[in-house]
């Protein structure tokens, strides 16, 4: 008996990778290259015409310094770590220790 349209198995399924919920997508943190030739292939419809019109640019309007301001103040506080920013524990056990009658 034999089914139409079914194909052989030419090749093994080579899937001998441990399960990854992520499905291979790399979450690895990596810094944002703000350099002028990275900002020039940054293209979106409002930049793009902000680019082209010269009523912006005799202004000095600048699309690249718009690009680097909003990204940064959109990711600045990121980078703290409130753990880090927190006094040492004995500083503060010896600040409570003094309003102790005990």
């Amino acid at each position: 008996m034999s089914i139409r349209g079914l194909r052989d198995k030419t090749k093994p399924v080579a899937d001998d990778k441990p399960y990854d919920p992520f499905g291979g997508l790399d979450l690895a943190p990596r810094r944002v290259d703000l350099s002028a030739d990275r900002l020039a292939g940054y293209h979106s419809e409002w930049i793009d015409v902000i680019r082209s019109k010269k009523e912006y640019l005799v202004g000095g309007y600048s699309a690249d310094e718009y690009i680097s301001r909003a990204l940064f103040e959109a990711f600045s506080g990121l980078g703290v770590f409130v753990a880090d920013d927190k006094p040492d524990k004995p500083a503060a056990a010896a600040a409570t220790d003094a309003h102790d009658p005990v």
